[in-house]
């Protein structure tokens, strides 16, 4: 491959990365968190420790848990990881801190199913977009990396079951509702 068409491809990896973020920023900011449906993934995570250990942003707390994930990748998964992985550490933290201050995007639907059919349907297009271009979307994709490196069980098995974990520890945060919305999401 030469180095212009290798620079070509890389480019357009960067923009299909950092539109598979915000796709998956909007179907967060826009469906679930309005909704109070629980998530999977860093997102899931950072909605249940919002509520137990002090209000901070929903997109700062992605953001520390995206870092913290994003060190173990390096040294688990290696450097080439990293480098596919750094844009999402940080793009989806900055999507959502943008959608999660427009009035208009977290007003979209008072349908909570609704909500919660909208926020899987856009969250799995922006994660797959970002897992079919050999990328991870950084935060809770990179304990299941890490596990299917390590046995060979199927990516999309695990991130489901990653998911459907997190989701499963809303109930510590969120009324049985909420967490069944979550699953339908998941």
């Amino acid at each position: 491959m030469s180095k212009m068409h290798s620079a070509k491809k890389l480019v357009i990896d960067f923009i299909l990365v950092m539109l598979g973020n915000a796709i998956m920023a909007l179907g967060t900011a826009g469906f679930a968190v309005p909704a109070k449906i629980i998530l999977g993934g860093a997102s899931g995570l950072a909605l249940s420790f919002q509520h137990y250990v002090f209000y901070v942003h929903l997109s700062t707390l992605v953001l520390g848990i995206n870092v913290i994930a994003f060190i173990a990748g390096y040294f688990l998964l290696g450097k080439k990881f990293a480098v596919g992985t750094l844009v999402s550490t940080f793009a989806f933290p900055f999507f959502l801190a943008i959608f999660e201050k427009s009035y208009y995007l977290t007003h979209l639907t008072k349908d909570t199913l609704l909500a919660a059919v909208y926020a899987g349907f856009l969250i799995g297009v922006g994660l797959g977009l970002v897992l079919r271009l050999g990328y991870s979307t950084g935060g809770m994709d990179i304990p299941p990396l890490i596990i299917n490196k390590l046995t060979g069980i199927k990516l999309s098995t695990l991130v489901l079951i990653t998911d459907f974990l997190t989701v499963l520890l809303g109930l510590f945060v969120y009324d049985l509702s909420a967490v069944l919305l979550g699953l339908v999401s998941v």
